[in-house]
């Protein structure tokens, strides 16, 4: 049986989507809230923690995803646009960038859960640990999902 390379490719794909899947199971009811931060319309999704919207680039503030290139990194892409759909609700990180691009926020769906919070919960993201109003939650998030064993980051 001889294996063209595009079916190759295919194989090489639909292992590593079936490998990063599990993070499903584990977004449920986020603790992580925001019902009343402005919205923002989100034109085009970027990677897994970017994204264009009607205000400029935005950032993730709370979770670092993989780079292109790296495993998982289409997973954590695909789930960002899943769950920020058309709109998301955003607040600002702790530190003012100004005129610096991109804008650093913490992102939730329009129902006010954290978008921040599902990546990591799912495994499909690290928390941020520099700074940050949810630094020390959004960590324990990533513990919790480490010794769950969810997502295959770690």
């Amino acid at each position: 049986f001889h294996w063209s390379l595009y079916g190759q490719a295919l194989f090489l794909v639909a292992i590593i989507l079936t490998a990063c899947s599990s993070y499903r199971e584990f977004f449920g009811e986020s603790d992580l809230k925001c019902l009343d931060c402005p919205l923002v319309e989100v034109t085009r999704i970027i990677d897994g923690d970017t994204f264009d919207s009607t205000t400029g680039t935005v950032r993730l503030f709370g979770v670092d995803t993989p780079e292109r290139g790296q495993r998982c990194y289409q997973e954590a892409r695909v789930t960002l646009r899943k769950l920020a759909g058309a709109v998301v609700r955003v607040q600002r990180g702790p530190e003012d960038r100004g005129l610096l691009r991109p804008i650093a926020y913490y992102v939730y769906t329009p129902y006010g859960a954290s978008i921040d919070e599902a990546l990591i919960r799912g495994g499909l993201g690290e928390a941020w640990r520099q700074d940050g109003h949810h630094r020390a939650y959004l960590y324990q998030q990533e513990l919790i999902a480490k010794t769950r064993g969810t997502g295959y980051l770690w």
